[in-house]
């Protein structure tokens, strides 16, 4: 797909040439994007208002509060953004149909009855997507698998200068930046093959597809239990939830000494309890939802063939338009 890419930038648009080859080009950012159909425009509007309705202070174990949704828009044509304008990672959701209708495929623009026709059918489709920067990149680079494993227990400096004789004894054309935050990027060829583009998209919008079930006593304690210093220990902060469902959180913490409760505090929360849960006095975790009426949508392949047949047709005809407005011809 890069050298598909790159030959037809820099080879048939740009009519270079020689250019270097794709598997060479350092990576600045991944576009991942993903559409599924959610069988009906009702269903697709009650899971966004779910979406965007958890981020409005619901208290749930999927949010994170630091990094809160961003909506543009209302009704069917919102669209919700997740870390919106950052420099780090940036996702977004939306529904493909009313898109359609201000962006329609260049090959059917001036068709106005087969672009409607178009839009009306992917009213119940959302379009997810995820822009992964380098930065991002390269702080997740180890779990990613794109670094080994040792790379885990490297300080900025060390990791960084390992990672510079990592690419040189490994051959990869990587390169580490340098500056106040230094950045690995690493070339085409070898995040293809090391990297799973889906593993990107899980990681930014699964969560959105899971449900809270109440965590049972019995898995909490063993929890507790096996990463408590000491039996005790794990036995106060399990007595200490209780109390919160008797008598409430502020009672249940006046009963427990300052330099305890923060123990409790970090014990809970090491076993998968949020500030939140500890309050409401209810531990939680997600559960995958069952298989339901949501699919990956794929477009038909006689539509996909009819558009590309379209952009064909006409792409000769752009790229020398291009090429009068980009390098007009010298006056002698």
């Amino acid at each position: 797909m890069a050298t598909s890419l790159v030959d037809h930038v820099f080879g048939r648009i740009l009519r270079l040439p020689s250019y270097p080859s794709a598997g060479d080009w350092l990576v600045r950012r991944i576009d991942v994007t993903h559409q599924l159909d959610f069988g009906t425009p009702e269903a697709l509007e009650v899971w966004m208002d779910t979406a965007a309705g958890v981020q409005r202070g619901i208290r749930r174990a999927t949010v994170d509060v630091s990094d809160p949704l961003a909506i543009d828009g209302y009704g069917p044509a919102r669209t919700l953004y997740r870390g919106k304008r950052s420099r780090y990672r940036t996702g977004k959701v939306y529904v493909k149909g009313p898109d359609l209708l201000v962006h329609p495929p260049r090959a059917i623009r001036g068709d106005r009855e087969a672009v409607k026709a178009l839009a009306d059918q992917f009213r119940s489709v959302a379009r997810f997507e995820s822009v992964n920067r380098a930065l991002w990149l390269s702080d997740h680079a180890v779990s990613l698998g794109l670094l080994p494993a040792r790379f885990a227990d490297y300080g900025p400096g060390i990791f960084h200068d390992n990672a510079r004789l990592f690419f040189h004894q490994s051959g990869i054309p990587g390169l580490v930046s340098t500056g106040k935050e230094p950045i690995v990027y690493f070339p085409v060829s070898y995040l293809a093959q090391k990297l799973n583009l889906s593993d990107l998209w899980q990681s930014e919008f699964a969560h959105y597809f899971q449900r809270e079930a109440a965590m049972t006593d019995t898995t909490l304690l063993t929890t507790l239990y096996a990463i408590a210093p000491n039996p005790k220990t794990a036995q106060a902060a399990f007595d200490f939830l209780c109390r919160v469902r008797v008598a409430g959180f502020a009672q249940a913490r006046q009963l427990t000494k300052r330099s305890q409760f923060y123990v409790i505090r970090r014990l809970l929360a090491a076993a998968g309890v949020s500030d939140a849960m500890m309050q409401d006095g209810q531990a939680l975790s997600l559960v995958r939802l069952e298989p339901c009426k949501i699919y990956q949508f794929v477009p038909r392949r006689d539509r996909l063939d009819l558009v590309q047949q379209a952009h064909a047709l006409a792409l000769d005809a752009d790229i020398d338009r291009l090429h009068r407005q980009v390098f007009p011809p010298r006056v002698a």
